[in-house]
């Protein structure tokens, strides 16, 4: 247990299930302060361990902060989360105070207006961020409904006006940073772009190296900064 979750507050399950305190994140993308939780159940008092960094490039176990009832609070190596089958998943805190703001990102006017209506690449883009922000909806490509009201929860969860389409407010924070090494929906997000864009890759949800070659030969056709991270400008470019 840890971050006084057994006192007035939060629970552990809140912690993982309300999008207004976190959103989940893949283990590719952990940053310090990032949650690992063990909400798996009913059981309010479940477990909670902070990610501090990676012991090393492996990535097979990282320092962590971790309080354990009458020991205090530890700072240890652990690998919550990092085991099959583990029920540990990891999430990052929003909206805490003294955070710095995330890079806004390219003018407003550059980002696509998606609707009820809507269809093709950027549709299944933001299906797919959806899914990686923790709001399921099918990826099918077109923006119906059931994409529309999973769009206002990400909105109102974020502060956003909750009126279901994705517009210039709502890209900047519905994009995930991404890089060498992440895995999962936003990655799938990031791929089906570059393929539109006409890289020939498979959209696997793996940030390997051929996705990695794809970012850079991308970013210096649009003459981005070439790091191979694809963060809100290369987003914007991609979109």
């Amino acid at each position: 247990m840890t971050l006084g979750l057994w006192k007035s507050g939060p629970n552990t399950v809140e912690l993982a299930s309300n999008r207004s305190l976190t959103t989940p994140v893949s283990l590719g993308d952990l940053k310090p302060g990032d949650l690992l939780i063990d909400a798996d159940g009913s059981n309010t008092t479940r477990h909670v361990v902070i990610f501090e960094k990676w012991t090393d490039s492996s990535h097979t176990a990282y320092w962590a902060f971790e309080q354990r009832g009458g020991h205090g609070t530890d700072h240890r190596v652990r690998t919550y989360g990092l085991d099959s089958g583990s029920e540990y998943e990891p999430y990052r805190p929003v909206n805490l105070s003294g955070e710095t703001p995330p890079d806004p990102g390219p003018p407003a006017a550059d980002w696509p207006l998606l609707k009820v209506g809507s269809q093709g690449t950027d549709v299944t883009t933001a299906q797919y961020l959806l899914r990686a922000r923790g709001h399921s909806t099918a990826v099918d490509g077109s923006y119906g409904p059931k994409t529309a009201a999973q769009a206002k929860a990400f909105q109102n969860a974020n502060g956003l006006v909750a009126d279901g389409e994705i517009g210039p407010e709502s890209w900047p924070r519905l994009v995930v940073d991404v890089k060498s090494g992440s895995q999962g929906d936003a990655v799938r997000a990031l791929q089906t772009q570059l393929v539109a864009h006409g890289y020939r890759l498979t959209v696997d949800g793996q940030f390997g190296p051929l996705t990695e070659k794809a970012v850079t030969d991308f970013q210096s056709s649009e003459k981005l900064a070439v790091d191979g991270s694809v963060g809100p400008r290369t987003w914007a470019a991609l979109v």
